[in-house]
């Protein structure tokens, strides 16, 4: 399980409120660690990472009105998961998936991107 604190810390402000709104954060009751985060490791070494973050249904809206769009999406993740996102191999690199009243937001990460973030969230 993902350790809040470390998450916070690489997640862009938007996202650390979209994820303590999320129902999937509301059952765990604000403990340090979370299932509302998770890495899946690449298949084979040097492939990308996937990021699993679950969010409430208000966050999910917004970043897929941006998606819609084509808007740059820095702002919304955060400086460091946006040029994880971008150095990743796969195409689209950010994808929402709505369940219940939360949204999944799946970021495929570069390799050396998932793998700081595999060493720094999970204990």
């Amino acid at each position: 399980m993902a350790d809040v604190g470390e998450v916070e810390g690489i997640v862009g402000p938007f996202l650390r409120a979209g994820l303590k709104t999320s129902w999937v954060r509301k059952k765990e009751r604000g403990g340090r660690l979370t299932e509302a985060v998770r890495l899946h490791m690449p298949p084979v070494m040097g492939q990308d990472f996937r990021l699993e973050i679950w969010i409430g249904f208000c966050a999910g809206q917004t970043i897929s009105q941006l998606m819609s769009t084509g808007d740059d999406l820095r702002d919304i993740l955060g400086d460091y998961l946006h040029t994880a996102t971008e150095s990743s191999k796969t195409k689209p690199s950010v994808r929402l998936t709505w369940i219940g009243m939360d949204c999944k937001l799946d970021l495929m990460l570069g390799f050396a991107g998932g793998r700081m973030i595999h060493q720094t969230i999970f204990p």
